[in-house]
């Protein structure tokens, strides 16, 4: 008896030892094989996902599939409808001023090449000028009509700019636009008397004088 208990027992043992390699193995490909059936199951969902939203109401709509609504088509419309006008626009401004520059480009390179440097501008000279009247119309009162008056005329203008710019002294401002036309600008301090001259094509012309005491 006692054998035979042993032999069963040793069978039993046999038994359970095969059942737990069983186990294992069953286990181990188990672990095997998981990544697989999980990316199986996961391709499965996405198909899944996919299909139901092509059978969805109004899928499509956003790649251009389904139908626009009217509110889009005129927002289109209009988006079209202002790149077509500022285009429009931009090349016309540049058809204008391509033909500008063509008109005007020698105009403005005789203009700036005939026009005086601001160290031809003679102050005392130019403010003889101005005194004897010699910018006035023909027609001016204050124009000098005879050889006399033209001389008493001259002498006087002399000994005032001699004397307003000797004693009392002035300041001059030039001012150059785009090299094609300058401004100047005198301020004589005894006599109390701004002049204005503009220079263009080789010559300085007087265009404003006043006396700060008739002005204000």
């Amino acid at each position: 008896d006692a054998a035979a208990e042993a032999v069963e027992r040793r069978d039993a043992e046999t038994r359970a030892s095969a059942a737990r390699a069983e186990l294992r193995r069953a286990r181990t490909d188990a672990e095997r094989d998981r990544p697989r059936t999980e990316r199986l199951a996961r391709v499965r969902a996405e198909g899944s996902a996919a299909e139901r939203a092509r059978s969805a109401p109004g899928a499509g709509r956003g790649s251009g599939a389904g139908p626009v609504s009217d509110e889009e088509n005129y927002e289109l419309l209009r988006k079209a409808g202002l790149f077509i006008l500022g285009f429009a626009v931009l090349r016309s401004m540049t058809g204008a001023l391509l033909g500008l520059l063509v008109f005007f480009g020698p105009a403005l390179f005789i203009m700036k090449t005939a026009s005086p440097p601001p160290d031809e501008f003679d102050v005392k000279k130019e403010l003889k000028r101005v005194l004897r009247g010699h910018h006035l119309p023909e027609d001016h009162p204050e124009k000098p009509k005879n050889w006399l008056q033209k001389q008493v005329n001259r002498v006087a203008a002399s000994v005032t700019s001699e004397v307003a710019l000797g004693i009392g002294g002035h300041q001059t401002r030039e001012y150059d636009v785009l090299g094609i036309v300058k401004f100047v600008h005198v301020e004589v301090f005894v006599a109390e008397m701004d002049c204005y001259w503009v220079g263009a094509f080789g010559k300085w012309t007087p265009v404003s004088q006043r006396t700060k005491r008739n002005h204000d």
